[in-house]
């Protein structure tokens, strides 16, 4: 089971992410543009699906996440992990064991997985690219932020026809890797404004466990 200090350092200053995905074939088609891959994320504003995490220590967790673009993103751990991660109005809110705690705050800029929250996405342009690649049929773009390279990497895993987002894996600034593979995807769905309100799960004291 992991302890809450785990917990925390996977939930957020890795905010979650690559166990290896391997080097990449001779025989691999050409990945994905970066402007292909760029329209499909600007394309859909809210999505939910299930995921499961790999752990650096080789466990695994399960839950569910929600992405409301621009700026928000929740995940719902399951059991035993029993944590929530809310990302809201700039911030990165770790609440343990369903909010019968006060949350532990990040900023989001200081994660690199804002970069799928930002209002406008065009990897074409972002300075944090540093490289693209196919892998046993996936395109991995490798993202770096520009500004403060000790934040670690993320490596965000796409599918191809049609184009979705397989996953990520973000290593962190200790080089330590997590991978999140999304199941069961939905985009466009129909995701309330209360599931990214943080002050209100503080003013309850707890939290409860959406699927």
């Amino acid at each position: 089971m992991l302890t809450r200090r785990k917990a925390l350092r996977l939930s957020t200053l890795g905010f979650l992410a690559l166990a290896s995905l391997g080097a990449p074939d001779r025989a691999e088609a050409a990945p994905l543009s970066l402007g292909g891959v760029s329209s499909y994320l600007q394309a859909f504003t809210q999505a939910e699906a299930r995921f499961e995490q790999l752990n650096p220590d080789g466990t695994t967790s399960t839950g569910k996440i929600q992405i409301h673009r621009p700026g928000r993103m929740r995940f719902d751990y399951d059991a035993p992990t029993n944590i929530l991660v809310i990302a809201a109005s700039g911030s990165v809110n770790v609440f343990d064991e369903r909010g019968r705690s006060e949350p532990t705050v990040y900023p989001l800029r200081h994660t690199s997985l804002s970069i799928l929250l930002e209002r406008n996405i065009d990897l074409t342009r972002a300075g944090g690219v540093v490289g693209v690649r196919e892998v046993s049929g996936l395109t991995v773009v490798h993202l770096q932020d520009a500004r403060d390279p000790r934040l670690g990497q993320l490596h965000l895993i796409f599918e191809r026809n049609p184009v979705r987002l397989h996953g990520w894996v973000l290593v962190d600034d200790m080089g330590k890797s997590t991978r999140i593979t999304l199941k069961d995807m939905r985009k466009d769905v129909d995701i309330p404004a209360s599931a990214f309100h943080v002050e209100r799960r503080q003013r309850a004291g707890a939290v409860t466990h959406q699927r």
